[in-house]
């Protein structure tokens, strides 16, 4: 059964169906609207998560350059951006059962 999250800035529920695992070793960066390289993007659009951190997740799906557009249950970064781009190889996404 999904799990349910409420954002403490919304309160408003969503329902989380999936897990976002982050598996690579020096953690990864979430980044909004792109898809291009972390060392490329100025700090306002993109998001250090470390190693081992798990996030629930609504929506995601595959997109260019080896990258998941990803929809999280809560907002993430200074930014409180919901939405953001992964590079797939460092992350683990698996459905809630």
């Amino acid at each position: 059964m999904p799990s349910t999250n409420v954002n403490p800035l919304s309160n408003v529920a969503s329902v989380t169906h999936f897990l976002l695992t982050v598996t690579n070793p020096g953690g990864t960066f979430l980044k909004k609207d792109s898809t291009e390289a972390s060392r490329n993007l100025p700090a306002d659009k993109k998001c250090e998560i470390p190693e081992g951190a798990v996030v629930g997740v609504l929506t995601y799906i595959e997109v260019e350059n080896n990258h998941y557009k990803v929809t999280f249950s809560l907002k993430l970064g200074k930014q409180q951006y919901n939405t953001w781009h992964v590079y797939r190889p460092h992350v683990s996404i698996n459905e809630l059962s």
